[in-house]
């Protein structure tokens, strides 16, 4: 974790709101950071598209992004919303890993949903169908 001093501060070297973004960036460990742009680089791998697009998305440059990741910077706030929209996660999924708001309480749905984020189109059909019969089913029954 990185620490400002106070001297530094006090000889009017950093602006207050500045020492808020600081104050943000360096309260993430390297380890946070490094795990914030897997995420983000998983997501994209996983959707199957690209950085370029990402960028061209969020209109966040390409030497800002690199800038980011090179420095181990979490981005703002704004820009990390800007990022998760493009991408359709939460900015806590692409901190933590996990959505609390839409974590399953039943851990064999959660352990589908995780098996299944990778499926392609061909088998998530097929799931669909199966789960469709299965609901279908069920309802019949009752």
């Amino acid at each position: 974790m990185y620490y400002i001093s106070i001297a530094y501060i006090c000889q009017g070297k950093i602006r207050a709101k500045s020492f808020k973004r600081i104050l943000i960036w360096h309260s993430m460990t390297d380890m946070d950071t490094e795990f914030f742009w897997k995420m983000v680089k998983k997501e994209v791998e996983r959707q199957q598209t690209s950085f370029e697009w990402l960028y061209r998305k969020t209109r966040i440059p390409k030497g800002t992004f690199s800038s980011w990741k090179n420095r181990s910077i979490i981005p703002r706030a704004d820009e990390a919303f800007r990022i998760a929209g493009a991408l359709k996660v939460s900015v806590e999924y692409l901190l933590t890993g996990t959505d609390r708001i839409k974590e399953p309480s039943n851990p064999a749905v959660h352990e589908i949903t995780e098996t299944t984020a990778f499926f392609d189109d061909n088998d998530l059909q097929t799931l669909l169908a199966t789960v469709r019969a299965m609901a279908a089913r069920y309802r019949n029954t009752k």
